[in-house]
């Protein structure tokens, strides 16, 4: 509820004047204005361009808030970059009042106000940090570039608020080693932090020689990586900030982490929040999930698993409170699908039965309002909540599907309009004329009603490493294997593999399932800013794909297309960029096919 002050209301009056005086730092304001009295129900309170909807539980007592305009410029996180204010700085009171529960701060902008040469895309949501006495970009909130609007659905303390404008910015980081000497000779590497526009030269990030398998924190502000111990034969797990390289985490030098592919990364949502796994040995091999919040709680057995079993995949909620675990028992064989609270690693929910190919199932996906998971059983896309309960049909395609994917914009009380992206397969079919149709694989988007459909005949037998959405929803990305185009080029193939590529990427547009582009690279080289869209990629050699001339990295447009080889000047890339923001939560390695 809102409730609203009537002026001249004696003591509650003067408390207000105190909360302009502290939350403006100035005596006097400028309209629009709110003032009221928040309590434990709730409520949303809003004035200008600012909304903010504080949850039930949020507050244990009543609150005095205020919303007002505040005119002073405010020092702005250095490891954010080149970053100036849009016109818009308010400031929500009393400052530093954190909160009990997430809670949504929302702040809109006017487009005009967008300085020549920038774009939506370079637009960033600032908010204050009261320990550190600074704004910081809330890397994590959603723009709505058709409101104009920024929205933080995690937002969990009061104070100012903005929207910024990024002039020259670092966005991705890259292991990376100096060229010495001749020959081709390298250095020692090191994390580098890049410019993907090329307007400033590559900065080193102190502390993290021999880094590999690193990703950022979901704000840019962290990042995570291993190092190996070559005499233990052990990893270990690290965060620094990436401007100056302080460690704000290392993990038991005690304990071996492991390094496969989505076993570690960052709860989305949480960008100080990370997880990993690691490996106990005493009577057979444990693994055991683990966690830990800069500067909060760590916990180094968040989920323990049975002996003889192997963790081989973790897919995080997108709202960051669960994680799907993917066993492997290696003694008696067998996979299982295991749900746990990533805050506490209690089971939620037990052998789910969805993998009803077993070895063969892809990995289920979490539906994107995190109500539920997804996974496909022959002709059928299936949905199952967290516990095992309510399975049902979200959709059925024409003949069995390898995988599909359902686009952000999902809403339980009304599936029907969701898009969802596929990949299905057909067998040998004799029709009633007498003609042969040949095995095939076809890539197609529909809504989850159904009557929607459209799709790409691509020609041939295809197997599917891996299926993803852009960001932006224009565009699926998929990592196809093939098999028969090595052997005879396939039955009137239309995609046109690279030569001798066992598996590559192909862009398909979403709108009309068409090839965008056909790469000679994998997942685990490529990484799609999660803000901009724009996408990175790496090739390792100059005549890895001949769309590429050069080795090194490439900027693409979100579609795929284009292509502007990325200066890193000295600098030899040893492992593929990845955004500060990226559109993963877990790793993957430069090998990799994962989008976790």
């Amino acid at each position: 509820m809102r409730t609203r002050l009537p002026a001249g209301r004696g003591v509650i009056a003067t408390l207000f004047a105190l909360f302009l005086a502290a939350c403006g730092t100035y005596s006097t304001h400028t309209d629009p204005i709110f003032r009221g009295v928040i309590g434990p129900a709730g409520g949303t309170v809003a004035a200008g361009p600012v909304t903010l909807v504080i949850a039930p539980g949020a507050l244990l007592t009543d609150l005095s808030v205020v919303i007002l305009p505040q005119p002073d410029p405010l020092p702005i996180d250095p490891a954010a970059g080149d970053v100036d204010y849009l016109p818009g700085l308010h400031c929500i009171g009393p400052v530093g009042q954190g909160l009990a529960q997430p809670c949504v701060v929302r702040i809109c902008y006017d487009p005009a106000d967008v300085p020549p040469g920038a774009t939506l895309a370079d637009l960033v949501l600032l908010e204050w940090d009261e320990a550190a006495q600074l704004m910081r970009v809330r890397a994590s909130a959603n723009h709505d570039t058709t409101t104009n609007c920024f929205e933080d659905t995690f937002y969990g303390e009061l104070g100012h608020i903005g929207v910024g404008v990024r002039t020259l910015q670092f966005d991705f980081v890259v292991a990376a080693a100096p060229l010495v000497g001749g020959a081709g000779g390298r250095g020692a590497n090191d994390l580098f932090l890049c410019d993907s526009g090329g307007g400033a030269s590559p900065v080193v990030v102190p502390n993290t020689a021999d880094a590999f398998s690193y990703i950022a924190s979901g704000d840019g502000r962290y990042v995570s990586f291993l190092r190996s111990d070559s005499q233990a034969e052990t990893n270990a797990i690290f965060a620094v900030d990436v401007l100056d390289g302080t460690e704000v985490f290392a993990s038991d030098p005690d304990l071996s982490v492991l390094s496969r592919d989505s076993l570690h990364g960052w709860f989305p949502g949480q960008p100080t929040n990370l997880f990993y796994t690691h490996e106990f040995a005493s009577k057979g091999f444990q693994h055991i999930l683990a966690d830990a919040d800069i500067g909060g709680a760590a916990h180094e057995n968040l989920r323990d698993g049975d002996f003889e079993e192997s963790l081989i995949d973790v897919r995080i909620s997108p709202d960051g409170t669960m994680a799907i675990l993917r066993w492997e028992d290696f003694f008696e064989g067998g996979q299982f699908i295991d749900v746990v609270s990533t805050s506490t690693g209690a089971l939620l929910g037990g052998d789910l039965p969805v993998l009803p190919n077993g070895f063969q199932s892809p990995m289920p996906r979490w539906l994107p309002d995190s109500s539920g998971i997804t996974f496909v059983d022959g002709v059928l896309l299936r949905r199952i909540d967290r516990d095992g309960d309510n399975l049902a049909t979200l959709w059925t395609a024409p003949s069995p599907l390898l995988d599909a994917a359902v686009a952000d914009g999902f809403v339980a009380t009304n599936p029907g309009v969701a898009r969802v992206a596929y990949v299905r397969t057909t067998g040998f079919q004799i029709s009633p004329a007498g003609g042969n149709q040949f095995p095939t694989t076809f890539f197609g988007t529909d809504v989850l009603a159904g009557g929607a459909a459209v799709e790409q005949d691509l020609g041939g037998i295809y197997g599917l490493a891996e299926l993803a959405w852009h960001p932006d929803g224009a565009t699926v990305w998929c990592q196809l294997t093939q098999f028969s185009q090595l052997i005879d080029g396939g039955f009137g193939a239309v995609i046109e593999p690279p030569p001798f590529a066992f598996e590559f990427l192909v862009a398909f547009d979403a709108a009309t399932a068409s090839t965008n582009r056909v790469i000679n690279a994998l997942f685990g080289a490529m990484d799609v800013d999660k803000v901009s869209g724009r996408v990175l990629l790496w090739m390792e050699s100059a005549s890895q794909d001949e769309q590429f001339p050069a080795s090194g990295v490439w900027l693409l447009d979100a579609d795929g297309t284009g292509g502007t080889s990325v200066s890193l000047g000295n600098l030899v890339p040893i492992e593929a960029p990845r955004f500060l923001v990226s559109w993963r939560s877990g790793v993957c390695g430069s090998f990799g096919s994962l989008v976790r």
